[in-house]
Parts: structure tokens; C-alpha cells; sequence
């Protein structure tokens, strides 16, 4: 699925960067089975877990911002230590440590792995079709999360626990760490990349804002989606099947997503995920219980836009800044607009109203087209049209 367009040189240099950083971001998904397993096993307690998970996925996002003010001419030394690192923490985690030890390790381990999801922005905004490949990038988070999700369940819990899960995660990370050996020992400026120094304005800082608040949006209501589908009627069994299908769902989103990159622009692609996500939502919240086919119906609307928009953010990072640096940072955004829904979430929700977190993902979702409205407003600015004009 490689862009043909890039160069022979480039081409096994891309799909390696972008296998690490999807398997950086892995550990996003297999979160609440490593550790509610460890939860089963008397390890830690529920809340204890949460601030766990919590802590590793804000310090993913902070790695990969502050990943930025990394020499670019260490490339490879870079990605081969943080990737070390990401090893050596899921080894120290199987070990009998204290509860603050744990939250220290998997922190520091969620900064490496956040610099390892900086190396494969730094690699996709030096190709030629770089909103493609972002949207390569997310289909490949996706299928890597799912086929790692289903050997753990299926072959390793069983009889390793969790243990063995992190292991095996450790495993996955140190071969796919060895193959980062092919990528470029340094990096260049982007091609497109205007003459002067970087300077922040409104104009470069708002795709940053689109992003986090419409991954915010995603990550609010995904946290809550088990209990949305029960409140909607569904038993344990069929909520944890409907999950398995937006998976499969946010799939077939990401591939729509990448092939209609070149042809939508990239307002337009997020300003349409935003409106189909709003109705996703409005409607997984108001539906009548028992209405199990209606839930599933926006649900999986819900899930198709997720990935789908990916490339999108992308594109607009790019035409706020042609040097590639907003772009290297729209990770760090998005993993903490991850991070931040489910919190805004949890600080709203009153007892047993889990709907609210479909409301949540409503707000945070209108913020975010609200913000691309604002950034394609010219009378308010003119950085972002001379940013365009650049980049054309």
C-alpha cells in the first residue's frame, strides 16, 4: 500500500517507519487487557489502573512533543535507543515492583514510545504523498492493534497472563527496533520548507487545536463505548462483538480516507468527519433502549470517521507550515486529544449517566469544526493563505 510515487530508496524506509510507529502506538490498545488482567490477578487496583493508563498515553504525547527538539542529524541513533527503551520498560514490567515504580516505568516508557511515533511523523512529511501515508499510518495502528489484541486473548493470556503479554510486547518491539537499522542516519530539511527561521502564529498553532479536540471527541466517547452499548440494551457479549466490528469498520474508514485524500481537500475531509462523528454521537446518546440496531448503526458510523480523518489533520498541518514541523508535532495533539476526552468525560459523568459521555464527544467534536471553520476564515488572518501559497 506503499506510494509507488516515493522514491525506490525511500520505499522500505517508509513502510519500516511506519511499522514502528504503530507498533509505538500498540500499547493504546492493549492497555485495558495487560492491565485489567493485572487487575484480575490482585496486582493493582481498578483506580490505580486507570491513572497508569493514563500516565503512559500523556507521556506518549508528551514524548513526541518534545521529540521535536531532538537532532535530526542522530535520526537512526535515536530511533534505535527510544525503541531500546520501549523494550527494557515492558521487561521491568513483569517484574515484582512497587505501584509508584510501575507508574515511573510505563511514564517512561510512554515518552519513548511517543518519540518513536515522532520518527514515523518525521519519515511521512519527507514523502511524496505525505496525507496518504499518514493514512497509511492510521489503517496500520488499527490492523497491528486488532492481530496483537487476538494472539494475546487467544494464545498467550491464557497461559501466561499478563506477563507473557508484556513479553511478547517486548519481543514485537525489539524486532521491529532491529529493522529501524534501514532508516536514514540523518534527516534534512523538508523539501517545501520556506526560507527563515520558524515563528508560531495563530495560523500554525489551530490544526493542532483541530486535531486535539476531535481526537478528544473520538477518545471520550470510545472510553465509554461498552457501557453506551449496554445502556442502549446490549448485553456484555454483544457490546464486546460490536466493538470487534467498528474495528473492523475503522478499517474500511482509514482505507476511504487515504484513497480520497488526493481528491477532498483537507478542510472538507475534516469538517465531513466532524458532522458524520456529531451525528454518530447525538445519536448513540438519545437512542430509545432495546434500540440495538440503531445503536450499532452510528456506532459504526462513529467508527469509520475515526481513521478516516486522519490524513486530513494531516494535510491541514501541512498547509499551516510546508517546513513539516507542525506536522511532527499533530501526533503529540492527537495522543493527548486521546488522553483528554475520556478525562472530560469521567469529570462529567454523574453516576450511572453514561450517556454524557456521548455528549462529550458531541462538544469536543463541535470545537474542533468550529476551530477549522476559524483557520479558513482569511478575514480574521493572513498567515495560513501565504502558508498556502507556499505549499502550492
Amino acid at each position: 500500500m506503499i506510494d509507488r510515487d516515493n522514491s525506490r530508496m525511500m520505499l522500505n524506509q517508509i513502510a519500516t517507519s511506519i511499522l514502528i510507529g504503530g507498533m509505538a502506538l500498540l500499547i493504546t490498545g492493549v492497555q485495558p487487557i495487560l492491565f485489567g488482567a493485572m487487575v484480575n490477578e490482585k496486582r493493582m487496583t481498578l483506580d490505580v489502573m486507570g491513572l497508569v493508563i493514563m500516565a503512559e498515553i500523556v507521556a506518549l504525547g508528551v514524548g513526541a512533543g518534545l521529540a521535536v527538539k531532538l537532532p535530526l542529524e542522530r535520526f537512526r541513533r535515536i530511533v534505535l535507543a527510544a525503541g531500546g527503551l520501549v523494550v527494557v520498560g515492558n521487561v521491568l514490567t513483569v517484574l515484582p515492583l512497587s505501584l509508584v515504580l510501575l507508574f515511573l516505568v510505563r511514564s517512561f516508557t510512554g515518552l519513548a514510545e511517543g518519540v518513536l511515533v515522532w520518527s514515523t511523523a518525521c519519515i511521512i512529511v519527507r514523502t511524496t504523498f505525505p496525507e496518504r501515508n499518514s493514512g497509511i499510518f492510521s489503517i496500520m495502528q488499527v490492523l497491528i492493534q486488532a492481530v496483537f489484541a487476538s494472539v494475546l486473548t487467544s494464545l498467550i493470556m491464557p497461559g501466561y497472563s499478563w506477563r507473557g503479554g508484556f513479553l511478547l510486547l517486548a519481543a514485537a518491539v525489539l524486532v521491529c527496533s532491529a529493522l529501524g537499522a534501514v532508516l536514514p542516519k540523518r534527516l534534512g530539511p523538508v523539501a517545501e520548507a520556506p526560507p527563515g527561521p520558524f515563528a508560531w502564529d495563530v495560523a500554525r498553532f489551530l490544526p493542532l487545536m483541530i486535531a486535539f479536540f476531535q481526537q478528544a471527541g473520538f477518545g471520550a466517547a470510545w472510553a465509554y463505548f461498552e457501557p453506551l452499548g449496554q445502556d442502549a440494551g446490549m448485553s456484555s457479549l454483544q457490546a464486546d462483538a460490536l466493538i470487534s466490528t467498528v474495528l473492523c469498520v475503522e478499517v474500511v474508514g482509514g482505507l476511504a480516507g487515504t484513497l480520497m485524500s488526493r481528491r477532498l481537500a483537507p478542510a472538507a475531509g475534516v469538517l465531513l468527519a466532524a458532522a458524520l462523528t456529531a451525528v454518530s454521537a447525538i445519536g448513540m446518546g438519545m437512542v430509545s433502549r432495546g434500540s440495538i440496531v440503531a445503536f450499532s448503526a452510528f456506532a459504526m458510523v462513529f467508527g469509520f470517521f475515526w481513521p478516516f480523518v486522519m490524513p486530513y489533520e494531516f494535510g491541514l498541518a501541512l498547509k499551516s507550515d510546508p517546513s513539516g514541523k507542525i506536522a511532527t508535532l499533530l501526533p503529540a495533539a492527537q495522543v493527548l486529544g486521546v488522553a483528554f476526552g475520556p478525562l472530560v468525560a469521567a469529570l462529567t459523568i454523574d453516576g450511572g449517566h453514561v450517556r454524557t459521555a456521548a455528549t462529550v464527544c458531541l462538544v469536543l467534536t463541535a470545537c474542533s469544526a468550529a476551530a477549522c471553520v476559524v483557520s479558513m476564515c482569511g478575514l480574521v488572518w493572513k498567515p495560513l493563505h501565504r502558508s498556502v501559497d507556499r505549499s502550492s
